[in-house]
């Protein structure tokens, strides 16, 4: 069992005025094996000129109080913009005074391996067979 999985859900994000978008992530994570949905914190999506050409992701709350979130941006900026390749202007519209959203397929960041990983799918016809074993295997006991 890793110690703290993050499991990305979605960004929403609006346009800011300047090129930059401003919004907040939800995550859900497992500590120590404990689940915890629904958690959100304020993201900053830039176009970044000097240090590296490209888009990153940064927090913008500062008080954060689960530990190894800034490791899971600095990984997030590579998974986002260089794995998924990621561009705000091109998924979503620069004029709209609405919110844009962007869903993550469903993977989890391990601070073990600090890597990102797919959530295996278990077939629904696996599982409900495991349940009925399990079931024959109570009632003859």
């Amino acid at each position: 069992m890793a110690y703290l999985k993050i499991f990305p859900r979605s960004l929403v994000a609006k346009a800011d005025g300047s090129g930059a978008y401003i919004g907040r992530m939800t995550y859900d994570f497992e500590q120590y094996g404990r689940m915890l949905y629904d958690n959100e914190t304020g993201v900053a999506l830039e176009y970044q000129l000097l240090v590296r050409s490209g888009w990153s992701i940064r927090l913008t709350n500062t008080s954060q109080s689960l530990a190894g979130l800034s490791v899971f941006m600095h990984a997030m900026n590579y998974y986002l913009f260089g794995v998924l390749q990621f561009d705000p202007i091109s998924h979503w519209n620069k004029l709209s005074d609405k919110d844009c959203e962007f869903y993550f397929e469903r993977v989890y960041f391990d601070m073990g391996t600090q890597q990102f990983t797919a959530v295996k799918k278990k077939p629904v016809a696996a599982t409900a067979d495991g349940v009925k074993s399990f079931i024959r295997a109570k009632l003859r006991s």
